[in-house]
């Protein structure tokens, strides 16, 4: 008596109950294991759209008082101007450094640098450069310090590099070396 004999001697009600049990056996590996995989995909997805929900109302909460706060910080952003104006400026406020510390003899050497992919930054399409200048002086070190210390607070001078001071013994002064830079924009599109 094979598999196929034996099925067709069970009574109608057994026919059913195996036919069930088949069913519960297939249903919970083919049905509800992947069910389970998909709700779990689903809380966890649910519960980043949450958190970046959260984030982004965090970020949009007190966006201006955050700019504020961050603008008395840092100060308000000054983009950079033309180039013969950052120049001037440039060139200007360092004289008037000079002069206020009274130092009369100093080498002012001048170089500029286009600055890769700035030109998203730039007015017009036009891509930014660096104004670098190379300042070299004697003076007694606490006015080399007082110089250097000058150059760094003032606001055409974002940035300040480079700094070397050489002791000279026998004069009792110090050779500084400092290398300030701005940022200006380009007056063409390939920056010189």
């Amino acid at each position: 008596m094979g598999l196929a004999d034996r099925y067709r001697a069970l009574p109608r009600a057994g026919r059913w109950l195996l036919w069930g049990a088949v069913a519960i056996a297939l249903y919970f590996p083919l049905v509800e294991a992947p069910l389970n995989i998909w709700n779990g995909l689903s809380g966890d997805a649910d519960t980043f759209e949450a958190q970046l929900a959260s984030f982004h109302d965090r970020s949009r909460d007190g966006l201006d008082d955050r700019l504020a706060l961050g603008a008395a910080h840092h100060g308000q952003l000054d983009p950079p101007g033309e180039r013969a104006d950052a120049i001037d400026r440039l060139d200007r406020r360092i004289a008037e450094i000079f002069d206020a510390r009274g130092v009369g003899k100093y080498n002012l050497s001048s170089r500029d640098t286009p600055m890769s992919r700035s030109s998203a930054l730039g007015q017009d399409g036009r891509p930014l450069e660096r104004l670098i200048k190379e300042i070299n002086f004697e003076a007694a070190p606490a006015t080399a310090l007082a110089i250097l210390a000058d150059l760094e607070r003032e606001e055409v001078i974002p940035h300040a590099p480079f700094v070397q001071f050489q002791r000279l013994e026998d004069q009792g002064t110090v050779r500084t070396r400092i290398t300030v830079e701005a940022w200006a924009v380009a007056e063409t599109g390939g920056g010189r």
